[in-house]
């Protein structure tokens, strides 16, 4: 409709319609990813400001003003930011509520630590204390009332060929509870949209997937690992980040549709087949809170581990973990990651998987004779889309245990 042969007005009609439809899709995403943090931080808010009612009643006494700006806000702006950093936010398959109680601990530790320092706010212990179970509680059951009225069925596009899209589709037709439908599927190859052999739908290309998944309302995007390399199914995951989506991984021959493992099972695709989770990406802010916190207590054992070696030998796994810890000033400074590669295979690594070397080696969890470069390769694939705080600290785990004499 753009075309030359089209009027200047219908064109100019054209573009203010796509702008105008624009910009309420930008102001939708807006309000629909600000609801949960603000109805988070209210319920925060009133538990805390009731809680300080009551037992202002209960004393006899009334509330000074400053505790409305201190104490509730406080705990409030705390919880939220602890959901968000234990990725509470995001859209995941099942009710993870570990995000819930590490916010409510967060906001907790928050008012409690500056409640020491700044005594003029520690109004009352006992309405801190009690603020952390019941605002847990609260946060909880409003999550279990706001799924119950979205529990239709998902829905989802596979990513890949056809004869892929056709086994998935005959897998969820002989699952008894499948965990979604499948709406169609998107594929590289630039032919027309319809139906192969009365499979289902081819819905267009690849560069379509976007506006697909926002106009059709799409929960899961399922990428047929067969079809696709790691790099085009990362730089996909990168685009849609910012949707409310999730990512699984249909595996070749394979009869589940897997995510997440664990890091023992990081160089054995067969193995992972039998994981039948979901795949988040982890966002930067959450990976460098981890490794802020990492490196602030790394420098504190510091100089506690100094006196440890004397009594030490020389190959222990003591000293190993101390000549770690000079190297955490740089992890805090931000000139090397707390787990990442070893410095010889970043040439093996996309430049778009933003992994750089680390004082924790992913492949130190791997066996020796595993060492080729498709190993590493898919060592660190699936470490990139996989990675997380628990992962994290399970890899730091498994290299201390399988190095001694490491720098």
């Amino acid at each position: 409709h753009r075309d030359k042969n089209r009027s200047t007005l219908l064109i100019g009609v054209l573009r203010v319609g796509i702008m105008f439809r624009a910009a309420l899709t930008v102001i939708s995403n807006t309000v629909q990813k600000a609801t949960a943090p603000l109805a988070d931080l209210a319920i925060v808010y009133a538990t805390v400001t009731l809680l300080g009612f009551l037992r202002s009643l209960i004393a006899g006494s009334g509330l000074v003003p400053l505790f409305f700006l201190s104490v509730p806000p406080a705990y409030a702006i705390g919880t939220v930011a602890g959901i968000y950093l234990a990725g509470g936010y995001r859209r995941t398959a099942g009710l993870p509520m570990k995000p819930v109680f590490a916010g409510t601990a967060a906001g907790f530790l928050v008012v409690a630590a500056t409640a020491y320092f700044v005594p003029s706010i520690a109004f009352s212990r006992i309405v801190v204390a009690l603020s952390f179970p019941v605002a847990a509680l609260l946060l909880a059951v409003w999550r279990i009332a706001r799924r119950s009225r979205h529990m239709g069925p998902r829905r989802a596009i596979l990513v890949g060929e056809a004869d892929e899209a056709a086994r998935l589709a005959g897998m969820l037709d002989a699952h008894p509870q499948p965990p979604f439908l499948l709406d169609g599927y998107v594929s590289g190859k630039n032919e027309f949209s319809g139906r192969d052999s009365g499979g289902p739908e081819r819905l267009g290309r690849l560069d379509h997937l976007r506006d697909l998944v926002r106009f059709r309302n799409t929960d899961d995007v399922v990428f047929a690992a067969r079809d696709l390399t790691n790099q085009t199914i990362f730089k996909t995951m990168t685009k849609l980040h910012d949707l409310r989506i999730q990512f699984r991984m249909l595996h070749e021959g394979s009869e589940h549709v897997i995510g997440k493992a664990t890091i023992s099972h990081v160089s054995l695709a067969s193995r992972l087949a039998q994981l039948p989770e979901v795949v988040v990406l982890r966002s930067r802010a959450s990976r460098r809170m981890f490794e802020i916190n990492a490196a602030v207590l790394g420098m504190l054992l510091f100089p506690i581990c100094l006196a440890g070696i004397l009594f030490t030998r020389p190959d222990s796994r003591f000293r190993s973990f101390f000549r770690k810890l000079r190297f955490m000033p740089t992890v805090l400074a931000g000139r090397m990651l707390l787990v990442g590669c070893e410095t010889d295979h970043v040439h093996l690594i996309p430049d778009d998987w933003n992994l750089r070397p680390g004082i924790f080696s992913i492949t130190n969890t791997l066996q020796t004779q595993e060492l080729d470069e498709d190993h590493l390769t898919q060592a660190y694939w699936y470490y990139v889309t996989h990675q997380s705080s628990s992962l994290d600290i399970d890899i730091i785990v498994r290299s201390l245990r399988n190095t001694r004499n490491s720098g």
